[in-house]
């Protein structure tokens, strides 16, 4: 044995031996790093809560964050970023906490590459007696974002208390005590709600074939946690390509019924339930008992998806149609800048489908003197700009006349600048526009967003002919070559005929793709309603400052007409006892029209009557172009005019009374007639 041991023979069977003993060790290893990666656990992020109570002091914003991100990390069921890193993050990326639009938050999401963001509201909190001590209590409402889509799909509201402290107790801890404990509730009821991702196993329809409102078969049920009636979302990749509501449960499987589809369901799509985010109101309870305020039917979920999906309806109108209506009631009104230069606002209102998602990117603003040229540029999430007179420099999105479109043309906002463009100028009427620069996911386009300057062919072409047979994935056919076989990339030559297989574009059943993941675009432009003309303020000439009135008189001003820019212009004077003009002490005395350059006076005022018994008064006169709609901002007073500075002056004061008349005599003490006194008679 022991020669047959030491053989060549004996040496190799030896090896060989161990190495099958060793085999299934290295298969459990290698099982288990697959099994680590298959279960990666997701990344969460916690963003600072927005206080709506109203109360200074106490930072419970921060707090709220701080003790919801605490839980999670208790939970060990999620990877929770840091608070730290996520305020770095936010900082780098000029973020102000708490984040108020949803584009920012996503933004930052996207940026610490986490699946799920959570933020909220502290609703109120206050700090009340009990017993012999006091306690905190705390209305705490908590919002879980799917980054993916940017749909809230989860959430808790609740009221929650401190153990009751010490009446020497600080008010900081018992608040922090409150606020921990409500967090803790929230993350476990929001636990409790999140179910297993399910799989659609095969899809079905009453005419034999699939349509919006078909049926599919997912792989989980009842024992998951799959209910009835349940609003669910059906994802391809990190596309949402419907909504669907949960029909018929069994144990292991379920089956959805479609409510809307973009882009159809078809086998191995995800689907995800989908909680809807509790409201509740802000008043304290004495026992933490909460009441949700009375909302409209319908759940707040399937909106919000709906919104996603009219999105796409709008890239798809080319710039036609909904485009139009993305901002509505545009207007433009003259103001005075916080310098005291002429200026104008315009201000929109914006489309339900701006507000409802994360696709706005900026909206430009144009005036009819600088064409093509937009003046000013604002983000997204705003409602309204600010035109001057200084000139400027102005970034904007040129995308070459480009309105709308059905492909990704534009993988970026195609960004240039254009230097000094002119500001406004004092007496001479604009009218004025606006535009949305959007952005869609490329998914969510026809044909999962080919066309664009990125990835372009995807899958198998065979030869046999001219054009290549099967494409998978989200990418273009790509022309074989006479009994050629291309499989995406390289170059094959088959008989004098070359084929060039492009890069592969994507995957089947909806994969990754290598070209554009967002596509940016821009809206028809909205004009403004009218004519908006810009004015400084009229000079006040007479009376001077200080003078006094004593009779009545016409009031002086220097006029508004802008020599180079003629227009007829409508003035008002006012009076008030008070040089802030507010409108409970103020009198409008005379409005009139006037076309002409120069010193202009008001028609004769009499102030008999007006404000009786005060002598110290202010007056100031307001213009405005005639043909401005709907004229300059409103003042405090109601009036829409561009106003002059207040100027003071004074009434003579009333004479004085008569004086008193003594009967029968004169005083005692008075002498007469040779100092004798005299008497009363």
């Amino acid at each position: 044995m022991r020669r047959f041991v030491n053989s060549i023979y004996g040496k190799v069977t030896c090896h060989l031996a161990i190495a099958g003993l060793l085999m299934p060790l290295v298969s459990v290893f290698v099982a288990n790093q697959a099994y680590a990666q298959v279960n990666q656990r997701s990344r969460w992020a916690v963003v600072e809560f927005l206080d709506e109570s109203g109360k200074a002091g106490e930072n419970v914003g921060a707090l709220a964050a701080e003790a919801v991100n605490s839980s999670l990390v208790n939970l060990g069921r999620y990877d929770i970023e840091p608070q730290e890193t996520v305020a770095r993050k936010a900082t780098e990326l000029g973020l102000v906490q708490p984040i108020l639009d949803k584009i920012s938050l996503m933004r930052l999401a996207q940026d610490l590459r986490v699946e799920t963001l959570v933020t909220g509201q502290v609703k109120n909190w206050e700090i009340t007696a009990s017993g012999s001590g006091k306690k905190a209590s705390v209305i705490l409402r908590v919002v879980v974002y799917d980054v993916a889509s940017g749909l809230p799909i989860n959430g808790a509201a609740l009221q929650s208390s401190s153990p009751v402290r010490p009446a020497d107790a600080p008010n900081d801890a018992l608040l922090r005590d409150a606020i921990s404990a409500a967090a803790s509730v929230a993350v476990s009821q929001i636990n409790t709600q999140i179910l297993p991702q399910a799989t659609v196993l095969n899809t079905q329809s009453s005419d034999g074939r699939f349509g919006d409102r078909g049926a599919a078969l997912i792989n989980q049920g009842a024992r998951s946690g799959f209910k009835r009636d349940q609003q669910v979302i059906v994802i391809r990749g990190r596309e949402q390509v419907a909504t669907a509501r949960v029909t018929n449960v069994d144990p292991e499987s379920a089956e959805i019924q479609l409510v809307d589809s973009s882009k159809g369901v078809q086998p191995g799509d995800k689907v995800r339930v989908v909680f809807s985010v509790p409201d509740i109101n802000s008043k304290l309870s004495r026992d933490d008992s909460v009441s949700a305020p009375r909302r409209s039917k319908g759940d707040s979920s399937v909106i919000s998806v709906l919104l996603i999906l009219g999105v796409v309806a709008l890239a798809l109108g080319g710039g036609r149609g909904s485009n139009s209506d993305l901002a509505n009631d545009v207007r433009a009104e003259a103001i005075m800048d916080p310098a005291g230069q002429p200026g104008v606002k315009v201000s929109w209102a914006r489309d339900l489908f701006v507000r409802g998602n994360t696709t706005a990117f900026a909206w430009q603003i144009y005036r009819n003197d600088q064409l093509g040229t937009p003046v000013a540029v604002v983000p997204g999430n705003m409602s309204s700009a600010t035109d001057g007179v200084d000139p400027r420099d102005v970034e904007w999105s040129d995308f070459g006349g480009t309105v709308g479109g059905r492909e990704c043309l534009f993988e970026d906002p195609q960004l240039t600048t254009t230097d000094d463009v002119p500001g406004v100028v004092a007496g001479r009427g604009y009218t004025y526009s606006v535009a949305l620069v959007y952005r869609i996911a490329a998914l969510d386009l026809p044909g999962g967003g080919t066309g664009g300057s990125g990835g372009t062919t995807g899958g198998l072409t065979t030869g046999g002919g001219t054009t290549g047979g099967l494409t998978t994935g989200g990418g273009t056919t790509t022309t074989g070559g006479t009994g050629g076989f291309t499989t995406g990339g390289g170059t094959t030559t088959t008989g004098g005929t070359t084929t060039t297989g492009g890069t592969t574009g994507g995957t089947t059943g909806g994969g990754t793709t290598t070209g554009a993941t967002e596509c940016y675009f821009i809206s028809t432009r909205v004009a403004a309603k009218g004519i908006v003309t810009p004015l400084a303020k009229v000079g006040l000439v007479s009376p001077a400052p200080n003078a006094v009135v004593s009779e009545p008189i016409p009031f002086t001003f220097t006029s508004a007409v802008n020599a180079s820019f003629p227009t007829t212009m409508s003035y008002a004077l006012q009076v008030s006892t008070s040089p802030v003009f507010t409108k409970s002490n103020t009198r409008t005395l005379a409005k009139f029209n006037r076309n002409d350059l120069g010193d202009l006076s008001t028609p004769i005022v009499d102030l008999t009557g007006v404000f009786a018994g005060t002598t110290e008064l202010w007056w100031r006169v307001g213009a405005r172009a005639v043909s401005d709609n709907p004229g300059p901002a409103q003042d405090a007073t109601g009036e829409r005019y561009v106003f002059s500075e207040p100027q003071r002056f004074t009434r003579p004061g009333a004479p004085p009374p008569p004086p008193l008349k003594h009967r029968g005599g004169t005083k005692s003490g008075d002498t007469q007639n040779g100092g004798k006194t005299g008497k009363g008679g």
